[in-house]
């Protein structure tokens, strides 16, 4: 068996399951096997009200260590893949050592709107970048608010969280 544990960070809280997995199953295959998965171990916890922007990153911090110190032992032991998500286009800057710049720009957050039309004139028609809540204008607007610099790394919620765990600054998917 193959214990694959995911973690799901939302607006309003977070949640982990911990799959148990024949060890012959590619996990991309899944999908279309037959193959019997077991739910070992589930946990959700409800973040506080009204948390403070400057705050969400220790929050999100204590909620990913308190998800997994809530899978039992014996299970935590036999996990081999870890799959984080966030919400969408949440991001905020870090310095090389993880450590977060200013605030995160959550996934609603439209301050970058005066940018917006310059991004308008180098992207397709439609393209998804042309909005105000694109990680491309968040991360235009960062720079402009915080100043450019070679140690900087925008990252998105999930990659901070991934970070967290195997302490490589800058990895991510191309979805983030």
């Amino acid at each position: 068996m193959t214990i694959a544990l995911g973690i799901d960070f939302g607006t309003s809280g977070a949640r982990a399951i911990a799959l148990a997995l024949p060890s012959n199953i590619a996990l991309a295959q899944h999908e279309t096997s037959n193959t019997q998965v077991k739910i070992v171990a589930e946990t959700n916890l409800i973040f506080p009200a009204n948390i403070p922007v400057n705050n969400l990153a220790s929050i999100w911090q204590e909620s990913l260590f308190t998800l997994i110190s809530q899978i039992p032992e014996d299970i935590r032991q036999q996990i081999t893949r870890i799959s984080i998500d966030g919400t969408s286009s949440t991001v905020f800057l870090c310095d090389r050592f993880g450590v977060p710049i200013g605030i995160p720009l959550i996934y609603n957050d439209d301050r970058a709107k005066e940018i917006v039309s310059s991004i308008h004139q180098q992207a397709p028609e439609n393209h998804p970048v042309i909005s105000a809540t694109s990680s491309l204008a968040k991360l235009l607007w960062l720079l402009d608010t915080y100043g450019d610099s070679q140690d900087y790394y925008l990252l998105h919620q999930a990659d901070w969280l991934g970070f967290l765990l195997h302490q490589q600054i800058g990895i991510s998917d191309y979805h983030n």
